[in-house]
């Protein structure tokens, strides 16, 4: 059966490519990066942000919907499943390890990451329009809670805690966060999606930057807060802030609730894309459909069984960090075949 669910705008491409990332990235990668730059990670972080937008308008530039058409494509394609279900699955464990340690201390993880895996399954089999609106809806969610956490979380700043200011490291520190940004491969993916002519990589450069930003300045912020030495032993610094924040008047029971709001929600837009874009490549790759429900099933299966394997938070940092290499191989690719093509155009005319 054919997705007919299937054209989105540039507005929801960009929701897309920041509810995709910024969630996940600004819990998993501050403490490692604080372990490397300390005080001065966020500014690494912004800048390795920006050289992965540029990565990104080179990859939402091309249709590697061709890879389908041989058996070297379609076996890349299966590569590239292994990858992201391996991402994934790790990032759903992290996902519900956090659930239970802040709200839901006495519920079996692996329900939790289950009950998850099933809700993306959902929003995943409903085609790429419905996870553009839901990235929609979930950019201004978020939005609204990060500008009020920011407000707050303003006035517990220690400037002290970003100093000294220093350039040194920032090479090193600024490569290892690029490599840690999982899901670029999706752009590749989504021209045949896309509705309209216009182009669509000076939208995702501007996605992806306002997303370093953002990413920077939560950074920023939680680092003053804390202090890097406690951002090096903290696994999601970013969403114990809140907890810092002394309300004037109590709003709610449990402050925590809120950021981890934001933390549902992001990690929901980052394992649904998981899910649909291993369902996706498997289908179009494997049986040649658009869709087909049962390798969309065994996609959401294979994931949920990966978060199985990680036996701490630490262990799935860990694996994190090794995956970054898999990255790397996906930027060269990405950036061998944006000069290929350039070249190709330029011996034409």
């Amino acid at each position: 059966m054919e997705i007919k669910n299937h054209k989105i705008t540039m507005r929801q491409l960009q929701a897309l490519i920041i509810m995709d990332t910024f969630g996940v990235l600004a819990v998993c990668l501050p403490q490692s990066m604080a372990r490397l730059s300390g005080q001065n990670s966020w500014i690494w972080i912004t800048a390795a942000g920006i050289i992965v937008s540029l990565i990104a308008a080179m990859a939402v530039s091309m249709d590697g919907s061709s890879l389908y058409k041989s058996f070297a494509g379609r076996t890349i394609c299966i590569l590239l499943c292994g990858k992201i279900i391996l991402c994934t699955g790790v990032v759903l464990k992290i996902f519900a390890s956090t659930v239970t340690s802040l709200l839901l201390d006495k519920t079996p993880v692996w329900i939790i990451s289950g009950i998850m895996t099933l809700l993306c399954l959902h929003a995943a089999l409903q085609g790429i329009k419905t996870r553009a609106r839901a990235a929609e809806i979930l950019f201004f969610v978020v939005a609204l809670i990060l500008i009020f956490v920011y407000m707050l979380t303003a006035y517990n700043m220690e400037i002290e805690n970003l100093m000294p200011l220093s350039l040194s490291g920032g090479f090193k520190s600024t490569w290892q966060a690029v490599f840690s940004v999982f899901g670029v491969e999706y752009l590749l993916f989504i021209r045949p999606y896309l509705n309209g002519n216009r182009p669509a990589a000076k939208r995702a450069l501007s996605a992806g930057i306002l997303c370093s930003v953002l990413l920077g300045l939560t950074v920023l912020l939680t680092t003053a807060v804390f202090g890097a030495a406690n951002m090096q032993v903290k696994n999601w610094a970013v969403l114990q802030v809140v907890n810092t924040i002394d309300f004037p008047i109590m709003l709610v029971e449990r402050q925590d609730i809120i950021i981890t709001a934001f933390w549902i929600g992001s990690a929901f837009a980052f394992l649904n894309a998981g899910v649909y874009y291993t369902g996706l490549l498997l289908s179009q790759a494997g049986v040649r459909k658009e869709r087909d429900v049962f390798l969309f099933w065994a996609s959401g299966l294979l994931i949920w069984a990966v978060s199985l394997y990680p036996s701490s938070i630490d262990m799935c940092m860990e694996l994190l960090w090794k995956l970054r290499i898999l990255n790397f191989i996906v930027y060269a690719a990405i950036i061998a075949a944006f000069v290929f093509k350039k070249g190709v155009a330029v011996n034409e005319k």
